[in-house]
């Protein structure tokens, strides 16, 4: 992840040096890099220097700007290939294969320790003072 911060004077995700030169070349780093939270100012500079994923999504505006510069030839369209290409490396790597699990949340498992410290802590409302009521059934 790139951070949203001017280095150098130069925002950390539209800079070639630091994303492309030190990251991938330096230091061998091969996977997909995505922006800060808002991170991102210009979209065809960061993909230039080597962001592939801006976050949050733009709802389509900076999208455009990536046809509009392959289009009219200030960006190259390998550039895009490659960062897309990061893309799915990551999905292939992450996606699951078979139905997700169904994990439950309630089960007697996880309901057994809540319930003691509950069960123990209740009081009764209709007498003058306030004691422990007996556990519930099948809570020991």
């Amino acid at each position: 992840m790139c951070s949203y911060n001017r280095i150098n004077g130069v925002y950390a995700s539209q800079d070639p040096w630091l994303l492309t030169t030190v990251l991938r070349d330096e230091w061998g780093y091969t996977g997909l890099v995505v922006s800060d939270w808002g991170a991102v100012s210009d979209r065809v500079a960061s993909l230039s220097a080597g962001l592939d994923l801006q976050m949050p999504s733009a709802s389509g505006i900076t999208d455009r700007e990536i046809v509009d510069a392959i289009e009219a030839g200030t960006l190259d369209e390998s550039i895009l290939d490659v960062a897309t290409g990061r893309m799915l490396e990551l999905i292939r790597r992450t996606r699951r294969t078979g139905p997700a699990p169904r994990p439950s949340t309630s089960t007697p498992t996880t309901r057994s320790p809540a319930r003691r410290p509950g069960a123990r802590s209740c009081c009764s409302a209709t007498r003058a003072t306030c004691s422990r009521s007996p556990a519930p059934p099948g809570s020991r």
